[in-house]
């Protein structure tokens, strides 16, 4: 399978392993993918994410590993990690699927996750036909609403503290 790719980025869905090495933020995953050391913190509530949720998901559901792991965005140019994705789980039974990402610190407002969520859209309309691809956001982080509106998405349900968006754009 072909993963998600630009002219400037490349998207790697994470094993266990990776994942695991990922977390532990002591250049061991970068060393494993050859990377250039870049210095990266995880606050602990995406430490627990990573620990709690995506780990045992991919491990009870190996079928459905794409949609339970971890995806950074490596910059080819800089050879690093500028970005993380996951998929909240693999679609589900009205064939929706949602996904979130966040840039790294020192990568903000360069355009990485614009990019990042197109190549994600695309990936997915491609391997998962019929799909609907949904993200949320707080209802104040305005750089993800400006990022959605940008690729394609549109707001289809308002709640106190957050927002639901879907992608429309190719459908």
């Amino acid at each position: 399978m072909k993963f998600p790719e630009s002219e400037r980025l490349k998207l790697i869905p994470l094993t266990v392993e990776e994942v695991v090495m990922y977390q532990a933020c002591d250049f061991s995953f970068e060393n494993h993918f050859q990377l250039t050391h870049h210095p990266r913190q995880l606050d602990e509530n995406v430490k627990r994410a990573l620990r709690e949720k995506v780990i045992p998901s991919i491990n009870n559901d190996p079928a459905n590993h794409l949609f339970h792991t971890l995806w950074v965005a490596i910059d080819k140019k800089i050879n690093t990690v500028v970005a993380g994705i996951v998929f909240k789980g693999p679609p589900d039974a009205e064939n929706k699927i949602e996904f979130g990402a966040g840039t790294l610190d020192g990568f903000m407002n360069r355009g990485y996750m614009t990019e990042v969520t197109k190549l994600m859209c695309v990936w997915t309309k491609i391997n998962v036909p019929g799909v609907r691809i949904t993200a949320q956001t707080k209802v104040d982080n305005y750089a993800s609403h400006a990022t959605l509106t940008k690729c394609g998405f549109q707001i289809v349900a308002k709640h106190a503290e957050f927002w639901e968006w879907e992608y429309l754009q190719g459908n």
